[in-house]
C-alpha cells in the first residue's frame, strides 16, 4: 500500500466515524452521549493517525492519548501550532469513554 493510500484509508475511517458520531447526535432517541463521544474521539484519533504518516511519523498502535499527542506534536513545527496538537489531545482524551474509567 502507498503512503497516500494509507493517508486516505486513516482519513476515509475518521471521516465514518464522524458520520456516525453526528447520526447518533441528530437522530437517536434518547441521546446516548457516551457512544457518541467515543465515535467522536475514533474520528480524531483516526484523523491524526493520518496526519502522522503524512508527516512520514509511523503511527502508533495505540488508543492512548498521550502517545499520540506526543507524536503529532513532533509534526508541528511552530509552538503555537504544539499548542492546538496538545489541545487536540486534550480533547480526544477527555472523549474517552471505557467503563473502567467511570
Amino acid at each position: 500500500m502507498s503512503k497516500m493510500d494509507l493517508i486516505c484509508k486513516w482519513f476515509k475511517k475518521a471521516e465514518d466515524d464522524l458520520i456516525v458520531a453526528k447520526h447518533l447526535f441528530e437522530d437517536l432517541y434518547p441521546m446516548q452521549i457516551e457512544i457518541i463521544c467515543y465515535h467522536a474521539q475514533q474520528s480524531i484519533e483516526k484523523a491524526l493517525k493520518g496526519f502522522l504518516v503524512y508527516n512520514d511519523i509511523e503511527a502508533p498502535k495505540t488508543h492512548s492519548a498521550s502517545v499520540i499527542r506526543k507524536k503529532a506534536a513532533t509534526g508541528f513545527s511552530s509552538s503555537s501550532s504544539k499548542h492546538t496538537a496538545y489541545s487536540l489531545q486534550q480533547f480526544l482524551h477527555l472523549l474517552q469513554s471505557y467503563p473502567e474509567n467511570n
